[in-house]
């Protein structure tokens, strides 16, 4: 996410997403409120991924569940 306004997450799941890094997100700067994250994976076997769930800084999170995420190092 470069430039401009903040991702904004609200009353939303994110769920069972796969990425190389960050499997539910993969950025900075971003607002969740009342979200859950789950069921994400970040790399792979044989393979180094950040954050299975979220894989950035400068994050706000309100009333959110973030949980049975994975990261394979």
């Amino acid at each position: 996410m470069g430039g401009g306004s903040p991702l904004s997450v609200t009353d939303s799941t994110i769920a069972h997403n796969a990425a190389y890094n960050g499997g539910a997100i993969d950025g900075d700067n971003a607002h969740l409120t009342n979200t859950t994250i789950t069921g994400n994976t970040a790399g792979h076997f044989g393979s180094n991924g950040d954050g299975g769930a979220i894989d950035g800084s400068g994050f706000v999170i309100l009333n959110s569940t973030i949980a049975g995420n994975t990261a394979y190092n």
